[in-house]
């Protein structure tokens, strides 16, 4: 029984003679059997870096993602049917677990480009189709942080901040439609 471990950045899988792959026999001049070899093969593509292009209303395209191969080591280790390790003499003459281990590049996908929808067009209406969610949000905010005769007089600039901060979100409300403000928090 052989079994072989894909490890990469600490995910490890694990696949068994016993259930994956098969066995070739290699026999020597003598046809007597000198050795085995296990073939198997495995989907490693979960573990692949994934990335696109992303271009914005603004026309930018930026990467997202990784686009970067990863290397992957794959460890084998042969065992006896009895679970234990199987054994054979090295050329130091010590008595070792027979493995062998291997390092491949696992290349990063491309996956579909993605452009932004909904985008507001150059000269077209610059509010991005916000002016009633911001009329809303500013009535709210009078409603809120009354001021005048009788109001808290700390109101005044509260009602500042909550008006100043209507375009944000109002445009966080709609972003299909609306650049991100680079100034929200």
């Amino acid at each position: 029984m052989a079994r072989g471990e894909p490890a990469d950045q600490g995910v490890v899988a694990t696949l068994s003679s016993v259930t994956a792959g098969n066995f070739t026999e290699v026999v020597n001049s003598q046809d007597r059997t000198v050795r085995y070899v296990w073939d198997t093969v495995t989907d490693l593509s979960p573990f692949q870096n994934r990335w696109h292009y992303y271009t914005g209303c603004d026309g930018v395209r930026v990467a997202l993602g990784c686009p970067e191969a990863i290397p992957v080591t794959f460890s084998i280790e042969a065992f006896a049917k009895g679970g234990t390790c199987q054994t054979y003499v090295d050329d130091l003459g010590q008595t070792v677990c027979a493995s062998d281990q291997a390092v491949a590049m696992l290349p990063a996908v491309q996956e579909a480009d993605q452009v932004a929808t909904g985008c507001v067009e150059e000269g077209g209406d610059t509010s991005c189709g916000i002016g009633p969610c911001e009329s809303a949000c500013t009535q709210a905010c009078d409603a809120q942080f009354p001021v005048g005769r009788g109001a808290d007089k700390g109101n005044v600039a509260l009602l500042k901040a909550c008006k100043e901060a209507c375009p944000c979100t109002c445009k966080y409300e709609r972003p299909a439609r609306c650049p991100q403000p680079q100034n929200c928090e």
